[in-house]
């Protein structure tokens, strides 16, 4: 047998052969082919690299401190961009650079959905890079990317959580929100922060703490896109009855309800049936929000009009009617108390 193909186990590979039940196979001999092809072979099997490994030179490419890993027989693209990209000058190399790191940090995106390389993107040192690249500093494409990663990285993950929650990433994130100019940097900042929050009760303790429902409202109040308008309004609905402060604070509600009571016969579905849930439980936490404000016509008039539609129509506003009722139900609980107590 050729010393080309030693490094292959054949007496492995003949048993199973020899022990499958396949009518198919027949013991036939291997064939001779050039050593060369199995030294090929044998050096792509090496040159493949894990999936943690790629994510560590990713992580090198987002922090600048390496290009693209180069392979054999190449140059590296920055000494290729030293050569041809001599004449112009430093601004062109910034621009190539955040570009190539723009693409690492979506290719990273790609592998952190997957529950374990997630994980070992903690283990590796993945976090104080994707903090890095969210600093004010950094370009737009840069924190929307690095946004990407994280809500990907923390979605359903108990472990990252935790993690991302020991970080400052929850402090860092509250001022994109303030802060940020870009609305799609925006967005995916919200999407990260309920990804680190969901299903995550130290999270979510710790962002009520720190006065994140009302951050969310001045959110509300401003937002001009509707998809975020509608994650903001569903988002306040899950955690209002988990903030034992707020349920007290009657002007912050009463404001909330006024708000939100002008968004339920929005064009949006999304929107307005998420206005209505939210409508629902503001008045569920404390119903003084209610004290000055007529909400009963906006609500008579919505259930008018769905129950005026055909079968069909109407069938589409099935959930929306069922959530109008149980609003109206709540407002006329405490009347009929009145009534019935004297």
């Amino acid at each position: 047998m050729s010393s080309g193909i030693s490094g292959i186990d054949f007496g492995l590979l003949k048993f199973c052969l020899e022990h499958t039940d396949s009518p198919n196979l027949v013991d036939n001999p291997l064939p001779n082919r050039d050593p060369a092809d199995y030294e090929w072979l044998k050096k792509a099997l090496q040159n493949l690299e894990s999936d943690t490994t790629r994510m560590k030179n990713l992580l090198g490419i987002i922090k600048g401190n390496q290009d693209e890993p180069k392979k054999e027989g190449e140059q590296s693209k920055s000494q290729n961009e030293g050569k041809e990209g001599q004449s112009e000058g430093p601004t062109s190399n910034k621009q190539v650079s955040d570009e190539v790191r723009r693409h690492a940090l979506e290719e990273l995106q790609f592998y952190v959905e997957d529950i374990d390389n997630a994980n070992d993107l903690v283990k590796i040192g993945g976090i104080p890079v994707l903090l890095d690249c969210l600093s004010p500093s950094s370009p737009s494409s840069i924190r929307y990317w690095a946004l990407w990663v994280v809500a990907s990285a923390v979605q359903n993950n108990p472990n990252t959580q935790a993690k991302f929650l020991l970080s400052n990433f929850l402090e860092v994130v509250f001022g994109i929100l303030r802060e940020e100019k870009d609305s799609d940097v925006g967005e995916k900042a919200l999407y990260a922060l309920s990804g680190l929050i969901r299903d995550n009760d130290g999270a979510t303790h710790k962002f009520i703490q720190d006065k994140g429902v009302y951050l969310l409202s001045e959110i509300l109040h401003i937002s001009k896109r509707e998809k975020l308008l509608s994650k903001v309004l569903f988002m306040i609905a899950n955690l209002l009855g988990k903030d034992p402060k707020i349920k007290q604070d009657v002007p912050f509600l009463h404001s909330l309800l006024v708000f939100t009571a002008t968004l339920i016969t929005h064009d949006n579905i999304d929107i307005r049936e998420n206005a209505q849930k939210l409508l629902l439980e503001v008045i569920q936490v404390n119903t003084n929000a209610l004290l000055g404000f007529e909400l009963e016509p906006l609500l008579r008039d919505r259930i008018k009009h769905i129950t005026s539609l055909v079968a069909e129509e109407r069938d589409i506003h099935q959930e929306e009617l069922n959530i109008l009722l149980s609003i109206v139900k709540l407002l006329l609980f405490p009347k009929c108390l009145v009534l019935r107590l004297s």
